[in-house]
């Protein structure tokens, strides 16, 4: 659609400090009657004028002009000229005080197109000794009632010479709809262009082009090679796609950002084969630290070991072997799903873990036949071993933060929504986007108690710092757990153990606190929900949230997670216009156990329901919820793909999503879940020029070639930080 533009006008001044001095009264508004006739002897110099600005104007909206049609658009009488007044049904005049080229450096298309003309046509008046001031009006219409896809626009030229005679003219000109491209010649020079390739934009007509242009930190133009090509200057740096795929930077969906830079820094776990490959792994970084120095690692699951381990309790280890081989080191093992924990005998003894310890509210001390802890720690649990992590010596948070940037940049993703951060990361965060040092765009969601955030929230919410690189925008909430660790809260009992049916790890009252937050200070409401009646109690919060808030649409709260929903509730995702934020990875990581958690009828009406939620209308998001899993959107485009598992099934083939689909999952519908789809998640003219280059095409190879596709370059803000060797 159109914009309306209805009695627009706009002051654009040349040689500003002559004409301050000598323009009279009717700059301010006075009737025109008032106004110094032209002197009929100087009509040959406005009809010079005049084909002068036909050089400028002819031929621009793409039709064909000629001199009697353009001079006809004048005032007949040349010798008595007064102003083209606007219909007073439209409105007075206003008055801008900006520069023609100020305009040139706005968003708006039109604005640049039309920037241009008064430009041109100020510097023509200037040349035949005159000043000008150039008003600008436009008809605005809605396109679907348009004729022709353009918008009439009326300048109206005072032509001032001597500070004495006014001449009046009245020039039209066709200006392009603002969905339409600029022409390359109403355009700056260009910092960089990428050519010789498959640009996909990702917008909204699926716009796939040869080449794109960047102006600094923002897209400038796609086209053609020819037509990027012209926006060349001797400083522009041209990069030779050699026919690869360039797609817009990946936006993690769900994830930890610091947890990546963290996971960085300790023992990785999740490639381990059975717990005698951990206890090994722990052994060997023993050797090499001092005694009392805290190892930790990451990403071990019970349901990937090829074996269950000795003496096993519910599927998981007891502590011996490895505390056998860490007798003077704390161990603390988070697992792959950060909802279970693993601990020596060291780590619990200075956590006063023991056997007369009784068990949170939302969380659980594993324990063996005569009661005493195995050293597993589900969910809230898992909290009770701070006091072991408290006598180590601290890490620095912005190394963390290095890291994590380092691991994104790598992974092509060049935004990162923070699934649950505290203030001390958002304050860490904005000093680093204020000083230049975080290279990654993070989107973060705060975690922390209700009272603490009505307290904090407002000196810690911040928008766009330091470029756009840091944003707090959200809320963050767990109503249960992971379905791994049989925390994910169930509508009916788990198939395997039927005396669970999971946990509600945070008061629902809890959750509707957050809400009346969340509202109150305009930011997301985000709740992890993984069970089916997590999903159900989480829906229903905000169902009678917004119908007693009818006045605040578009809201965009957002389910985090989504994975296992009742059929009955999958429609009602689009219907309140929530997001479920989703990761593709997790499908085929969890699959093995999911048919075991739920059984084959809940796993197949309700399990990661892509298809179903996409079809009923909803806005599905993509991630990896890294470290949980690796922060690689390959991997998880991938599985989002062909929901392939490692053994070669596929899992409910049904619900997979198209390629274009699941690349719109990870990029503008990531954008669109945190209010940011006009500022990135596409290749668009004035958007952030955030952009990956890929090896091979990942929307038209092979399912088996995806995952050998690499990130040959990221590119945040316009500038290439990242580039494979």
């Amino acid at each position: 659609m159109l914009r309306q533009l209805a009695a627009t006008s706009l002051l654009v001044t040349v040689l500003g400090s002559l004409a301050a001095a000598a323009a009279p009264a009717a700059v301010q508004g006075t009737d025109a009657a008032a106004w110094p006739a032209a002197d009929p002897a100087d009509v040959s110099t406005i009809d010079a004028l005049l084909e002068s600005l036909y050089d400028v104007i002819s031929g621009d909206a793409g039709e064909a002009r000629d001199w009697d049609r353009f001079r006809s658009l004048f005032h007949p009488e040349l010798g008595r000229l007064t102003p083209l007044r606007p219909d007073p049904a439209k409105g007075a005049w206003e008055v801008m005080s900006m520069t023609p080229d100020d305009y040139v450096t706005r968003a708006e298309r039109w604005t640049q197109r039309q920037a241009f003309h008064e430009r041109e046509i100020a510097r023509e008046v200037e040349r035949f000794g005159g000043i000008a001031h150039v008003w600008s009006t436009y008809e605005g219409f809605d396109a679907k009632d348009a004729a022709t896809p353009f918008v009439r626009g009326i300048n109206t030229i005072q032509l001032m010479q001597d500070g004495a005679r006014w001449w009046i003219l009245s020039i039209g000109w066709d200006v392009e709809r603002e969905d339409q491209p600029l022409p390359p010649r109403y355009l700056p020079p260009a910092t960089m262009i990428l050519t010789g390739g498959k640009v996909v934009a990702v917008d909204a007509v699926n716009t796939v082009a040869e080449a794109i242009a960047f102006d600094g930190e923002r897209i400038l133009a796609l086209g053609n090679e020819d037509e990027i090509l012209a926006l060349k200057n001797a400083s522009t740096r041209v990069i030779d796609l050699d026919g690869r795929l360039a797609v817009p930077g990946f936006i993690e969906g769900h994830g930890h950002f610091l947890g990546v830079g963290d996971s960085a820094m300790q023992l990785d776990l999740r490639t381990a084969k059975t717990w005698d490959d951990i206890v090994a792994l722990v052994a060997a970084a023993a050797k090499g630290l001092p005694p009392g120095t805290l190892i930790r690692g990451r990403g071990w699951h019970q349901e990937k070991w090829t074996t269950a381990p000795a003496g096993a309790v519910e599927g998981l280890p007891r502590h011996d072997s490895l505390s056998a081989v860490s007798p003077e080191h704390p161990v603390i093992l988070t697992h792959a799903s950060g909802h279970a924990t693993f601990a020596n005998a060291l780590a619990m003894r200075l956590a006063g873990i023991t056997k007369d310890s009784a068990d949170p509210e939302g969380g659980e001390i594993v324990r063996d036949a005569e009661g005493a802890p195995t050293g597993a720690m589900r969910e809230t649990a898992s909290g009770l071993l701070r006091p072991a992590t408290m006598r180590s010596r601290p890490r620095d948070p912005r190394e963390m933060a290095r890291f994590a940037v380092e691991e994104c940049l790598k992974k092509g993703v060049t935004s990162f929504q923070d699934a649950g951060g505290k203030f001390e990361e958002a304050e860490l965060l904005t000093r680093m986007a204020e000083d230049g040092t975080l290279d990654v765009r993070v989107w973060m969601m705060l975690r922390e108690p209700v009272d603490e955030l009505a307290e904090r929230l407002p000196k810690v919410k911040v928008r766009g710092a330091g470029a756009d690189r840091f944003t707090v925008g959200g809320i963050k909430r767990s109503i249960d757990g992971a379905l791994g660790s049989h925390g994910a809260w169930l509508l009916e009992p788990y198939a395997d153990l039927a005396t669970s049916a999971g946990l509600n790890t945070v008061p629902v009252d809890d959750v509707v606190a957050c809400a009346r937050l969340a509202l109150e200070h305009d930011v997301q409401l985000c709740v992890h929900a993984i069970g089916d009646r997590a999903n159900r109690e989480t829906l229903d919060i905000y169902e009678r949230t917004f119908a007693a808030h009818p006045d605040r649409t578009d809201l965009r709260w957002r389910v985090e997670h989504a994975q296992h929903l009742h059929p009955d509730d999958i429609p009602r995702f689009a219907r309140l216009g929530v997001i479920p934020a989703m990761q593709g990875v997790h499908c085929t990581s969890d699959a093995p156990w999911v048919l075991r958690r739920l059984g084959a009828e809940r796993a197949e009406s309700g399990a990661y329901m892509w298809r179903e939620l996409l079809d009923s209308g909803a806005v599905v998001t993509n991630g990896t919820d890294a470290p949980v899993e690796d922060v690689d959107p390959i991997q998880s485009y991938f599985s989002t793909v062909t929901r392939r598992l490692a053994d070669g099934t596929v899992f409910y083939p049904e619900q997979r999503m198209t390629r274009m689909e699941a690349l719109r999952s990870y990029t503008i519908s990531n954008a669109y879940a945190a209010k940011e789809e006009a500022l990135k998640g596409s290749l668009e003219p004035g958007k952030l020029a955030d952009m990956v280059v890929l090896s091979q095409d990942i929307l038209t190879c092979t399912d088996d070639e995806i995952l050998a596709t690499k990130i040959d370059m990221t590119i945040v803000g316009g500038e290439v930080l990242h580039e494979r060797r």
